[in-house]
C-alpha cells in the first residue's frame, strides 16, 4: 500500500544581531535551530541572518557600518543554506523585533511559521527590560516561536523561571523552546575581534571569505 504524501509545515528561521563579524558560532546556532524545527515536524524552507542597522552605533560606537557587516554575512552564506536578509540593516532607525518579524511574516505568507533563534539573555530582556512593551512581547510570543540555544540545563531552568516571572510572558510556555547546540559552541564575535588584534589566525572562527575580507580591509585591527 502506498502511503499518501503529506506536506510538512513550512518554517523560516530568523536570527538578528550585530554580526560584528558573523562567526562560525552563528552557523552552529542556526543548524541547531533547524534540527529542532525538523524534530517538531517542520520543513525549513529558509534561514536568514538579519544584521542591525547603523542606528545601533549610538550605543555601540565601535560597531562597523551596517553595509560592511551585511557584506560579511553575505560572504559567509555564499555556500550555505542560510542567507542575508536585506531589509533591517538598510533602515535608518532602531527596528523592534516585532516590526522585523511582522515584516518577514508578510514576506513569507500565511503558510510559513517563523522561528526566531536567540539566547536566554533575550528572553530575560523581553521579561524585564523597559524597551520591551508587554503588548509587543505578547504579540511576539503568540505569533512566533522563539528557539533558545543554550548549553546547560541551568540555562533551561533560567528560561522557565523567566517565563513564570511576568504575566505577559505566559504565552512563552507554548512558544519558547530551549535546545542545546549540536556541537560545542563558544565562538563569539568578541573572540574574533580579539584574535585580529592579537594577530592570531581566524581559521575555524569565521568563514574563509570573511577572514580574507577582514584582512584585506584592515578591520578590527585597532
Amino acid at each position: 500500500m502506498v502511503m499518501p504524501v503529506i506536506d510538512a509545515k513550512k518554517a523560516w528561521i530568523i536570527a538578528g544581531g550585530s554580526y560584528n563579524p558573523i562567526t562560525a558560532g552563528h552557523f552552529i546556532m542556526m543548524d541547531t535551530v533547524r534540527e529542532k524545527c525538523q524534530a517538531m515536524g517542520y520543513t525549513v524552507d529558509r534561514g536568514y541572518f538579519s544584521p542591525v542597522p547603523d542606528a545601533y552605533r549610538m550605543n555601540k560606537p565601535k560597531l562597523l557600518d551596517a553595509s560592511v557587516r551585511a557584506e560579511m554575512v553575505a560572504l559567509a552564506c555564499s555556500d550555505s543554506w542560510l542567507q542575508l536578509h536585506d531589509w533591517e540593516w538598510r533602515q535608518h532607525e532602531f527596528v523592534r523585533t516585532r516590526v522585523l518579524l511582522d515584516h518577514i511574516q508578510e514576506e513569507a505568507g500565511p503558510d510559513v511559521k517563523l522561528f526566531f533563534a536567540c539566547g536566554a539573555d533575550l528572553i530575560d530582556s523581553m521579561a524585564h527590560h523597559p524597551s520591551w512593551s508587554p503588548e509587543d512581547v505578547c504579540h511576539l510570543l503568540k505569533k512566533y516561536v522563539f528557539v533558545v540555544v543554550e548549553r546547560t540545563q541551568a540555562s533551561a531552568d533560567r528560561v522557565a523561571a523567566i517565563i513564570g516571572s511576568e504575566p505577559h510572558m505566559a504565552p512563552g510556555n507554548e512558544t519558547i523552546v530551549v535546545t542545546q547546540p549540536t556541537v560545542e559552541n563558544d565562538i563569539s564575535s568578541t573572540m574574533v575581534r580579539d584574535a585580529v588584534k592579537e594577530r592570531r589566525p581566524l581559521s575555524g572562527l569565521v568563514h574563509p571569505a570573511v577572514a580574507q575580507y577582514i584582512v584585506e580591509h584592515g578591520l578590527y585591527s585597532e
